[in-house]
């Protein structure tokens, strides 16, 4: 991809809308050590269909919850994550009528994917609390985003290319070999452009080659891709690069094959019944 094409392509990401008032209001009260639920509260009342969609998750039965009408106990009971991944679900869908055939999806698969990698990256951090930190959910909505910048920009010999490197696995290698860049780095300048932490901005870039000192959260959002993956039948061969990157994260964060099992259990359950929250 020449100069003109990257350049073209940072122009649209700082072009792009910034985030509601509600996500960047809880940004701000979550960043704050001290703040106070009362002022989580006044924001999410602000906005009547997250309040809903709060609702909706914490009562999905995969909590193991008794239901609640309440706000307060909704959001306690999902956690600073879950709030900012819903209030920010809007932000991250696909435009209507955006072409992403060259990265062998459509705005359904492409949704679909996204909402299955934060169903389980929801399952991880219900399991290892602490571990992942309350951006994961976050991450997991956004990794993606840079294949919708993308497909924004595509010439026709570009898809035409994508399409004939298909047999590459990496879809990062693959998408480098033709454009010069690819969807994670996109994806990371977006998160830079609304100015979300450098963590998160790392975990983005990094979801398909983590870094030997990458953090927890990375390799989270690394191991919620692949479940996703497998939650779509997408199969992996043994020697795919991608499968050793699965089993890396597992043990970087201490994980073994019925944890992860656990995972996936929780996960497949969330998706089926969180979905509809996400529309």
């Amino acid at each position: 991809m020449h100069q003109s094409h990257h350049d073209e392509i940072l122009r649209s990401i700082h072009e792009l809308p910034p985030l509601s008032r509600t996500v960047q209001r809880l940004t701000e009260l979550f960043r704050s050590s001290d703040f106070r639920m009362d002022d989580i509260i006044d924001a999410v009342r602000l906005d009547s269909t997250l309040g809903g969609r709060l609702l909706q998750v914490a009562n999905a039965s995969a909590f193991g919850y008794a239901p609640t009408d309440s706000l307060q106990t909704a959001i306690v009971r999902l956690g600073s994550g879950t709030v900012m991944a819903l209030a920010s679900a809007s932000c991250m869908r696909p435009v209507q009528g955006v072409d992403l055939t060259p990265f062998g999806l459509d705005e359904d698969s492409y949704w679909r994917h996204t909402v299955a990698v934060t169903s389980f990256a929801t399952a991880l951090t219900n399991i290892g609390r602490g571990t992942f930190g309350d951006q994961l959910l976050t991450a997991a909505l956004l990794h993606d985003i840079g294949k919708l910048v993308l497909a924004d920009h595509l010439d026709p010999e570009q898809a035409r290319l994508l399409d004939a490197v298909r047999d590459e696995p990496s879809p990062v290698k693959r998408e480098f070999q033709v454009l010069g860049v690819h969807h994670a780095e996109v994806s990371a300048v977006v998160a830079q452009h609304w100015d979300l932490s450098e963590s998160l901005v790392k975990a983005v870039q990094h979801h398909h080659d983590p870094p030997p000192d990458a953090d927890a959260l990375t390799h989270g959002l690394v191991i919620a891709n692949h479940l996703a993956w497998r939650f779509e039948d997408r199969d992996l061969a043994e020697d795919d690069p991608e499968q050793a990157l699965l089993e890396r994260s597992l043990q970087a964060v201490g994980m073994d094959v019925h944890a992860g099992e656990t995972v996936f259990a929780t996960g497949c359950e969330l998706f089926e019944q969180t979905f509809s929250a996400y529309e």
